[in-house]
């Protein structure tokens, strides 16, 4: 099962599916913060 959570909203409605049930393993969590290093950032 592959859910999107990106606001309060997504959290509930995410809950109302599954029954509010919470005995559950976070297998993966991606965070992507925007942020970058532009250029040749480790040089010799």
């Amino acid at each position: 099962m592959w859910n999107e959570v990106k606001n309060s909203n997504d959290i509930t409605e995410f809950m109302e599916r599954l029954a509010y049930f919470h005995d559950s393993c976070l297998k993966e969590l991606k965070y992507v913060s925007g942020a970058y290093i532009e250029g040749n950032f480790f040089r010799l």
